[in-house]
């Protein structure tokens, strides 16, 4: 019978000792700071300031990159070394389509193995860039599943296929005991006046932080801004604007420090500590 809605537990049901010592087992580890989702637009710098995140000189970001567009960003790293990039995706036997069941191992394999060799491998970082084309292809895996065309529709109880396989990826990620960071484009942007549907919804309630990258032009410059629009771990940074990159005619400043300084600052304020339950909330 399932524990859930008894209220009767009899003492032989499990031992104090071993349950103790399964409460005490990690509640003092070190917490990640950063589990953030960046969303945007194409090309408003949303892996260009992941990747320049202050990585120290051994420390490694492992990134697994469905959209295949971080390695054209290495060029700008001063140690190019620390960054691991991996498309996982697999192409079926006759070369003319994804193999989406393979793509996804790929996946769950790639995150667990990192799970269990963080520390010797020294990976501070990982990022999963390319959250629109994962969900795509979750719906594309589905609907091959239930043997369902593109242009068929699809009964509301298939939908939650796609849910369980986005999501258990998504967990995995959030799992790991180190700092994770999602990239997607704006669908993901919770929309407090509409509909959002359980995907949205779910994985912007998991990450602390969530930063949306956008580009304005003036008369002379044109200006990459990044907005932290939820941070659980500094109140106050939300609805900060950071502006990381100005393009001019013949020039470029590109300087992401700022954000990142204040995302990592973690219980402080303009150098200041802050009171524990200041900073904590929800």
């Amino acid at each position: 019978m399932s524990l859930i809605g008894k209220t009767d537990l009899k003492k032989e049901e499990f031992d104090d000792e071993s349950m103790r010592n399964w409460w005490y087992s990690d509640s003092k580890e070190e917490l990640s700071k950063i589990c953030m989702m960046v969303l945007g637009e194409d090309g408003t710098g949303k892996s260009g300031i992941v990747m320049n995140y202050p990585l120290q000189e051994t420390e490694k970001m492992f990134i697994m990159d469905l959209d295949g567009g971080c390695k054209a960003l290495l060029k700008y790293q001063k140690n190019q070394d620390s960054f691991i990039i991996k498309n996982p995706k697999v192409t079926n036997e006759t070369g003319n389509n994804y193999d989406w069941e393979k793509t996804f191992e790929n996946i769950r394999k790639g995150i667990e193995w990192v799970r269990r060799n963080h520390e010797k491998e020294k990976i501070k970082v990982f990022v999963f860039d390319g959250l629109s084309k994962f969900l795509n292809a979750c719906e594309a895996s589905m609907r091959i599943q239930i043997n369902a065309k593109t242009m068929d529709g699809v009964a509301l109880r298939y939908w939650k296929l796609r849910k369980e396989k986005f999501n258990l990826i998504i967990d995995l990620i959030k799992d790991l005991p180190i700092e994770r960071i999602y990239i997607g484009h704006p669908k993901f942007i919770l929309n407090a006046d509409e509909y959002n549907s359980a995907v949205v919804a779910g994985i912007n309630q998991a990450v602390f932080q969530r930063i949306v990258t956008i580009k304005e032009n003036d008369a002379t410059t044109l200006k990459f801004k990044a907005k932290i629009t939820k941070c659980k771990t500094n109140i106050l940074l939300e609805n900060k604007e950071f502006t990381f990159a100005e393009v001019s005619e013949n020039d470029y400043k590109w300087d992401a420090s700022k954000l990142w300084d204040a995302l990592l600052k973690w219980g402080e304020i303009n150098g200041n500590k802050i009171k524990k339950n200041y900073w904590c909330r929800r």
